[in-house]
């Protein structure tokens, strides 16, 4: 086989319409496993088959493609950097997009290590055509661009080639091409921080991050926007957080919340700040709601707002504090404010639109949800006490929502149910309701998949507790055990048995 591919490789050079052999090779390719591929190909040469990219043919390329990516994917990061280099860096500008994505996406397997990031920053042509790549006009080309730049900086290599020279003069000049390529530099930018506070330290230092937060103090409001957008994301890691408060930034967002009322434009990007303050409660939530209280006083008087967009911001923002039990405190400590919020989450969940009514559920399963080695009396008391609040007959709530034939109402109902799965309280309030436990491992009230993945979910959360068993009883418990360990798409076959005498 590996003598039929070289043959076939061989004669493309020779040869004024390749198409045919491009499929013989194809078929000869698609006939060896991937894992034997890399043992027929090596020493292969590739040239003549780069070469047939050079065509106004589309079914040409196309079977080229192919067949190079199934030859370039057997060989190893290092053997393409060495030999295809140069076919790479000439395939990254061809003039079909296909082309150029297919060559950036074999640059991208070229930094799944530390060591091949280090032969790759060798190749810098390369790496200055993969950035100008982030100015494509096809998304999915300069998306794979962003990618190849951002995996640059999981090693300090590679962030010193990035940020200095040809490449960081490369980088500040595709950016002045238009206000979409500049935040798809800054995406990729937030990204790359993200990895380390080395990478943060070499994102700040190049001046491209503090470009981005002069943004803010922009006149044009959708910018603004988007820069807010941004600066959430930059928020997700603890030390982009800490580099923001450094700079200035979340003091200005804040005086941006706090003067929203006096500012005609504010409804434009109030939301992505309520966002970002949610963002940073969900790291530091007992200083964010002592040191920016104006934050979590909005989004409580959001939740009766007039403006769906703004009730879901709220809603959404609710849910992501109050994921981790510091969170949950937190909101806690709110006292009079967060009862009155949980009442809202009750009339939220039942009453129109149905989208609102589904972000509601997700944020009380947010809400709910607490992990087995988090299990406190503190927290389980603290969460028994909001399921009773949010509703006065929160489990009557649930399972009106459970029961109806909206499925994805429904499946988020039973989300809810998961959350509460594992709590010993919740258990009992489950057990004591009337009708839930043959509910619950009744199979034939579930028609889809989804709908049988969500109710398969609460039973394991049951199953997998070490209270169940003494809240239900040893017969349902068994009941439990059986529908789990038959998985969530069991059927039960029923045999036809014929009786003698019968028509």
């Amino acid at each position: 086989m590996a003598d039929s591919i070289t043959r076939l490789l061989e004669s493309l050079s020779t040869e004024d319409d390749p198409l045919e052999t491009l499929t013989e090779l194809k078929v000869a390719v698609n006939a060896v496993h991937p894992s034997a591929l890399e043992d027929l190909v090596t020493n292969v040469p590739l040239n003549a088959l780069f070469d047939c990219l050079n065509s106004s043919n589309g079914e040409q390329i196309a079977e080229c493609s192919y067949v190079l990516k199934k030859l370039l994917d057997a060989h190893s990061p290092s053997i393409v950097l060495q030999q295809f280099r140069e076919p790479l860096q000439r395939g990254v500008v061809h003039p079909r997009a296909d082309v150029r994505e297919l060559c950036l996406t074999e640059i991208y397997r070229c930094t799944d290590t530390i060591v091949h990031i280090q032969e790759l920053v060798t190749c810098h042509d390369l790496l200055l055509h993969t950035v100008q790549s982030l100015a494509d006009t096809e998304l999915s080309v300069a998306t794979m661009a962003g990618n190849v730049i951002t995996r640059l900086g999981a090693c300090e290599a590679g962030l010193r080639v990035l940020f200095t020279g040809n490449l960081l003069e490369e980088l500040q000049r595709v950016m002045k091409e238009s206000d979409v390529i500049r935040y798809r530099v800054y995406e990729v930018l937030v990204n790359l921080q993200a990895i380390s506070p080395l990478a943060l330290q070499y994102c700040s230092d190049s001046g491209l991050l503090t470009q981005l937060t002069g943004e803010l103090s922009g006149g044009d409001v959708l910018v603004q926007v988007n820069c807010i957008d941004m600066l959430s994301s930059l928020a997700q890691s603890t030390h982009g957080l800490n580099w923001l408060e450094q700079q200035g930034v979340v003091g200005k967002l804040e005086t941006m919340l706090t003067a929203a009322d006096s500012d005609p434009m504010s409804s434009f990007y109030i939301p992505g700040v309520i966002k970002f303050f949610g963002t940073m409660a969900s790291i530091r939530p007992d200083e964010t709601m002592e040191h920016h209280g104006a934050f979590m006083k909005i989004v409580f008087e959001s939740l009766d707002s007039r403006d769906p967009t703004m009730v879901k911001i709220a809603v959404e923002t609710v849910g992501m504090v109050g994921s981790r039990p510091d969170g949950k405190m937190a909101l806690e400590k709110q006292g009079n404010a967060w009862t009155d919020c949980l009442k809202q989450f009750g009339r939220i969940v039942l009453n129109p639109p149905t989208e609102m009514r589904m972000y509601g559920l997700t944020t009380l399963a947010s809400l709910f949800s607490l992990q087995v080695t988090d299990h406190t009396e503190d927290q389980l008391s603290m969460l028994e006490g909001w399921f009773n609040t949010f509703s006065p007959k929160p489990m009557d709530t649930l399972m009106s929502i459970v029961q109806q034939p909206f499925q994805n109402l429904h499946c988020a109902g039973l989300a809810v149910l998961q959350a509460l799965g594992n709590q010993p309280w919740a258990q009992r309030a489950m057990a004591n309701f009337p009708g839930f436990v043959e509910y619950l491992v009744d199979r034939s009230t579930e028609k889809d998949k989804m709908g049988k993945e969500a109710r398969y979910e609460v039973i394991k959360a049951l199953v997998e507790s070490s209270t169940a068993l003494e809240t239900f009883g040893s017969p349902f418990y068994l009941k439990l055990k059986e529908y789990y360990r038959q998985g969530p798409f069991y059927v039960r076959v029923q045999a036809e048995v014929a009786m003698e005498g019968s028509n």
